[in-house]
């Protein structure tokens, strides 16, 4: 049997063009949030801002009218790379699976993961509200800084202090830096004599040399549904 389509009429046609020139600049507002937060971070830190910028375009980038940019309620459980369209929704998720029991969650503009950092934020609101996200990344890069006195290096030890999964992660990451929109290239302002932040984004000593944690083989993409999900896919980083 021939199924045929139901068509638009045209005052149809008009009600989608303004729902479409509605939701788009909303949807480029939140995606600015990440940049916006890295900015503010960056004054707070003296982190470089197109370090911030392109590390969380390696974190939670995706392709938008043919821009890489960051998305802040991006989610990865388990290796499984989860974009979803609101706040609420990311949270609702996280909450639900930190619940079930299963900790090993990456949350936010800069994919913090819970298991290792959880600890250092009030709540799981506070962890991916974006600024707040940021400027605990920010912080960690700034300690990785001083560490090891270079910005490529510090930005391979984020990810990983394995060489192997450094150097692919530093790949995507340089790739990105050199493709960043109206560049704001800074000369970093820190050295191996400035003070270590002692405010509440100062990581405690415990805290994982890796802020995403040990770093697996590679994401695999998941099949179990979920009501709060809008999008399922690998990292950017991980793509060929």
């Amino acid at each position: 049997m021939t199924r045929h389509r139901p068509q638009c009429h045209p005052a149809c046609a008009v009600v989608v063009a303004i729902a479409m020139v509605l939701v788009a600049p909303a949807a480029r507002a939140q995606a600015h949030l990440c940049d916006a937060a890295a900015a503010d971070a960056s004054r707070t830190t003296g982190v470089p801002l197109d370090v911030l910028r392109a590390v969380a375009r390696v974190e939670t980038g995706r392709s938008r009218h043919g821009i890489i940019e960051p998305w802040p309620w991006a989610l990865n459980i388990s290796g499984e790379g989860v974009w979803h369209e609101t706040a609420d929704a990311a949270l609702r998720q996280a909450q639900q699976v930190i619940a079930s029991g299963r900790r090993n969650v990456d949350i936010g503009c800069f994919q913090l993961n819970y298991r290792w950092h959880g600890g250092e934020f009030a709540d799981l609101g506070q962890m991916m509200d974006p600024s707040e996200n940021a400027r605990y990344a920010a912080d960690f890069l700034r300690r990785l800084f001083l560490e090891l006195g270079d910005w490529t290096r510090a930005v391979g030890a984020y990810h990983s202090r394995t060489p192997e999964y450094a150097q692919r992660y530093l790949g995507r990451y340089m790739r990105l830096l050199a493709e960043l929109p109206g560049s704001a290239t800074q000369t970093p302002v820190l050295s191996a004599d400035t003070p270590r932040s002692a405010g509440p984004y100062a990581l405690s000593r415990a805290a994982r040399p890796s802020i995403l944690g040990p770093a697996g083989p590679g994401l695999r993409r998941g099949h179990a549904a979920t009501p709060f999900v809008a999008a399922r896919a690998r990292p950017l980083w991980e793509r060929p």
